[in-house]
């Protein structure tokens, strides 16, 4: 079940409007998001929400103005927020706090306390983030378009709290809103962009967008949303960037005090590695099958799986996983990728339901990572796949585990549908060392689970370093910090952020960054130039982007640990960058006020009770019981009519029919896929007579995917790898590659 935004009781404050205005550089955005309440009554109201926000952002500002007053959010360490925002209701003055949950990163609350009658109240909350980004190949030119995901979640699916969880909150019961059908606020939204590449275009996939761009060579925009936003799907903005530079280096230099007087140095890697797939590698693809997932989810998992069942390459190891309440292992252990177990597989994905319950994550990944690797003696690795489409209570304990066994085994997740958790999903992939992508309502899931499959058969590069090479008046800068410490994944045609602290200093900064490693034991490295000084405004944005990094490795450290050293690093780096944290809060102070409060230092019992609510007890989902048919109504599948009505899908076709070998043997419904006549003696051509049909009929496929599916390639990408493999080891290449010419004349003149 999904959660939207809503006031907490019958005396609360209404919340208006939502007013969003973005600035978008290159693969980065600056957010602000202007909530507008209105008292109407002659009472004093409050109000509070929970609210999400994409994980890995880093928010910085929390400001609100009531008639002529503004406060200013100031960082605090959490209870003594808590205990000034208390004081500060309790003598009637105007109150204002905003907390981050201490497990689920992505989770909010925003409480606002004694409003006057008939008055308005303007609460602004900014953030800084990095956009997720996929790489889309279109062979016949060459070009790479990478595609850059603005997404603002508005939807919170139900947290499942798994039985026996044990760990202890600090701060009380996760974070929860109430359900509502009637949203009484508008929402508006705007974007100014900016890039040193080409902007191919801009787009919603749900919402209607008027574009401007502001220059001839169309590096520069701005949008705005025109069409109604009614809060049932997050909001998603699409922008395609051409020709995108290798890396994208930005300094920027600070005279401030503390952290802010060091320079910053930002570093985004885009590399662009040969294509050697390993074949020694296990891929588990773990599945939600929990209730949540059933109807059209679980239907677009089962066709995902029929595709990455075609897609693996011979001599690989592969395994299916089931989790709900139970998980549930396809085999005792991974097999070969042979053809008796492959067709286990599809009989696996064609029976394949949301029958199993709740969403118990912890028991399966346990259960995945205590099995030893097969072929740990040959140097084989171990990649899992995870999908999911809801959110459970305990991350911390998911990530830990994860991280713990990321040294040998990689795990990339994707998040399907509305209100999938980002920090779940991105959480377990940063700790896996794996990609994170979502997929919401009306997306393709193939694709993503196919580009994820793409990563994980790319080779694991060794010795990988990053290595400042800065200057400042010819003479070398040292006690760089980098941040993250640890040196993240690096996949070909995907973005690798790397940020450091560098020591202040006169005149410029100089020099480069070189990204280090070996593939297959041969040495690569790509370079990036810092040519120019890029000063920020005076929200240090870059600064408290790196401080957000160093956060989130912080907080991995006491998740595994639990030390008061290692939360109080996490407090004190909090309240220096002031960003938020799990330990911290931003409340509302006049700014007479900002500096005449002591910083109070509160002491938490680790061993605190964890707090018990009857909603969150024996492992039962959160869920309204008056608005699940809602929640249903919102997914198509659930109605049978809607498979029956369902156009017939290419890909899916061309997958199912492909043999074990990759060839593809001739059938009217292959015929019917590829609009060429049924009967071969009108297809095959007389040029090769002596041609056997799979040959033909092989590359007569392999023409159609190039020719009329090349948007989807994907998708398709590694299924054509095995059938032009097969067609090469059964004839020459020269003639191979003849006879595929000869399919593609065919069909164009069916086109």
């Amino acid at each position: 079940m999904q959660s939207q935004f809503v006031f907490d009781n019958n005396s609360s404050i209404p919340l208006r409007d939502i007013t969003v205005k973005a600035v978008i550089c290159n693969f980065f955005a600056d957010v602000s998001c202007k909530y507008t309440y209105e008292n109407e009554s002659s009472d004093l109201l409050k109000s509070s929400f929970v609210f999400p926000i994409e994980y890995g952002a880093t928010v910085y500002k929390f400001e609100v103005e009531v008639g002529d007053e503004k406060f200013i959010g100031s960082c605090r360490e959490r209870l003594e927020a808590l205990c000034i925002y208390e004081e500060t209701m309790e003598s009637n003055r105007h109150a204002f706090i905003l907390l981050e949950d201490e497990e689920m990163l992505d989770t909010f609350s925003m409480k606002i306390g004694n409003i006057p009658p008939n008055e308005r109240v303007f609460v602004t909350i900014s953030y800084f983030q990095k956009l997720n980004s996929v790489c889309s190949h279109i062979e016949p030119h060459g070009h790479n378009e990478i595609v850059a995901i603005f997404s603002m979640p508005f939807l919170l699916n139900s947290r499942y709290v798994p039985k026996n969880y044990g760990r202890n909150r600090q701060f009380g019961k996760p974070f929860h809103p109430k359900w509502s059908s009637l949203i009484p606020y508008s929402f508006h939204f705007s974007v100014n962009l900016s890039s040193s590449s080409i902007i191919k275009s801009i787009a919603s996939p749900n919402n209607q967008i008027s574009v401007e761009y502001l220059d001839d060579q169309h590096r520069s925009a701005k949008a705005v949303l025109f069409s109604h936003f009614d809060f049932t799907e997050d909001f998603i903005l699409n922008i395609s960037y051409e020709n995108v530079e290798n890396f994208l280096a930005v300094e920027s230099s600070s005279s401030e005090n503390g952290l802010f007087s060091s320079d910053c140095v930002l570093i985004n890697f885009l590399p662009r590695l040969p294509c050697l797939p390993q074949s020694n590698v296990e891929i588990i693809f773990v599945i939600d099958r929990s209730g949540s997932m059933d109807g059209d989810p679980i239907r677009q998992a089962s066709l995902s799986l029929l595709i990455l069942l075609k897609s693996l390459p011979m001599g690989c190891r592969f395994q299916i996983v089931g989790f709900g309440s139970n998980y549930s292992l396809l085999f005792p252990e991974p097999q070969d990728n042979t053809e008796k177990n492959i067709n286990k597989g599809l009989e696996y994905q064609r029976n394949l339901e949301a029958d199993m319950g709740g969403t118990e994550v912890l028991p399966v990944l346990k259960a995945i990572y205590s099995s030893s690797l097969v072929g740990s003696a040959d140097n084989w690795r171990r990649e899992i796949i995870f999908l999911t489409d809801g959110d459970v209570a305990n991350h911390s304990e998911i990530i830990t585990l994860i991280s713990e066994n990321s040294k040998c085994t990689r795990l990339s997740a994707i998040g399907f549908g509305q209100g999938a958790s980002t920090a779940l999903v991105s959480g377990a992939a940063r700790a896996g060392n794996g990609r994170a992508l979502f997929v919401r309502d009306g997306g393709n899931l193939r694709e993503a689970v196919l580009d994820v499959l793409n990563c994980c058969l790319q080779p694991w590069l060794t010795d990988v370093t990053v290595d400042w090479c800065l200057k400042r008046d010819s003479k070398p800068v040292t006690s760089i910090l980098q941040v993250p410490s640890g040196v993240p994944p690096v996949f070909s045609n995907t973005f690798t952020t790397f940020a450091a602290f560098v020591p202040p200093g006169k005149g410029p900064l100089k020099g480069e960054v070189t990204l280090s490693f070996k593939l297959r034991d041969k040495p690569m490295s790509i370079k990036a130039q810092i040519t120019q000084s890029v000063v920020t405004p005076s929200s240090r944005l870059l600064h408290r982007y790196t401080a957000g990094l160093q956060l989130l490795e912080l907080i991995d450290q006491y998740y595994a640990s639990g030390s008061d050293e290692d939360r109080a690093l996490i407090v004190n780096l909090s309240i220096e960058a002031s960003v938020i944290s799990p330990f911290t809060a931003f409340v509302g102070l006049r700014p007479k006020d900002l500096g005449n409060l002591e910083r109070v230092s509160v002491k938490i019992p680790l061993g605190i009770k964890k707090h018990v609510s009857v909603d969150y007890l024996d492992g039962v989902p959160l869920r309204n019981p008056c608005v699940i048919d809602r929640s249903l109504s919102l997914r198509p599948g659930v109605d049978t009519v809607f498979e029956e009505t369902q156009e017939i899908d290419a890909i899916v076709t061309i997958a199912e029919v492909q043999l074990f070998s990759g060839a593809w043997t001739w059938t009217q419904k292959l015929a019917k896929v590829l609009s060429l006549p049924t009967s071969k003696k009108d297809v095959l051509r007389k040029q090769f007579p002596d041609l056997h049909d799979d040959h033909w009929t092989t590359a007569l496929v392999l023409a159609f995917l190039r020719l009329k599916e090349i948007k989807r390639q994907t998708e398709w990408h590694l299924m054509a790898k095995k059938a032009h493999d097969w067609l090469v080891s059964v004839l020459e290449e020269k003639r191979a590659d003849e006879i595929i010419s000869a399919a593609c004349r065919a069909i164009s003149k069916s086109i």
